[in-house]
């Protein structure tokens, strides 16, 4: 009898010991799962940090190059097309009694003035100065103000109900190229007649509304395309850095683009 309860108490310890052993290699596994998960995790947060950064660092190069670009438009061709006019002023001086050569100085000096406008236009476009020094919504209107003298398309820029606090450059200079684009893309591929821009905040975010009535598009079918989709890519890359998103919507006719940012003013950045 004593014999067939120390079996069965011998039997009862090894059960208890199988079961404590196999709880123990099943938190075991489940710890190193959920160790696992967790380094994936941490993982691909660097490895997006990295492509963040990789997009960045891309686009500040962009700009650099567009501001030693505009520097060169400004400094060296400005000069030497000023230095031009100036010379052909004082041939045009010389030829004020022959009627041909008169005609033909006078044609040259107003392509030379076409040329100068054209280069501080394109100087200005590369480096937009009235965003640095006014903010995103006066740049946004000095953009439309360009476009005013055109009869097609009519662009109109719904401006917010109060002043929008300045961002930081990096946000401020994004929403400005993706105005550029969704604007240049409505013109060149949308072919749209009526253009609205729209700039507003709302619960702790920017919200940037750009609607045409042109031919629409569909934007998985348009990603998908290398040389159509750039644009499109181009806008993407720029809202991941500034940590935004997009939604494209179909109306009849046109397309209506919405883009919301983090509202953080410089203050908020500061601190």
């Amino acid at each position: 009898m004593i014999e067939e309860t120390h079996i069965i108490l011998g039997m009862l310890s090894g059960f208890v010991a199988m079961i404590l052993m196999a709880g123990f290699i099943v938190a075991f596994i489940l710890m190193y799962q959920r160790r696992q998960i967790m380094q994936e995790k941490q993982l691909s947060e660097v490895q997006r940090e990295y492509q963040k950064s990789l997009l960045e660092t891309a686009l500040e190069s962009e700009e650099t190059e567009r501001r030693r670009m505009a520097g060169e438009l400004h400094d060296d061709i400005g000069v030497m097309l000023s230095l031009t006019k100036m010379s052909v002023n004082q041939l045009s001086q010389r030829v004020q009694t022959l009627s041909e050569e008169k005609e033909m100085v006078e044609n040259i000096r107003k392509l030379l003035d076409e040329t100068m406008v054209n280069v501080r236009r394109i100087s200005k476009a590369l480096v937009p100065s009235t965003l640095e020094q006014f903010g995103l919504e006066a740049a946004i209107e000095d953009l439309v103000s360009k476009h005013a003298h055109n009869p097609l398309p009519k662009i109109t820029f719904r401006e917010p109900h109060k002043p929008l606090p300045r961002q930081t450059p990096k946000t401020e200079l994004a929403l400005f190229r993706i105005v550029q684009e969704l604007v240049n893309n409505a013109i060149k591929h949308a072919q749209a007649s009526l253009i609205t821009i729209e700039l507003y905040t709302t619960g702790g975010k920017i919200r940037l509304v750009v609607q045409d009535n042109g031919k629409g598009f569909d934007a998985e079918s348009v990603r998908g395309s290398r040389k159509a989709g750039l644009g499109l890519r181009n806008i993407e890359s720029r809202l991941s850095v500034i940590n935004g998103s997009t939604r494209y919507s179909h109306l009849n006719p046109g397309t209506k683009i919405e883009i919301e940012v983090p509202l953080v003013t410089l203050e908020e950045k500061e601190s």
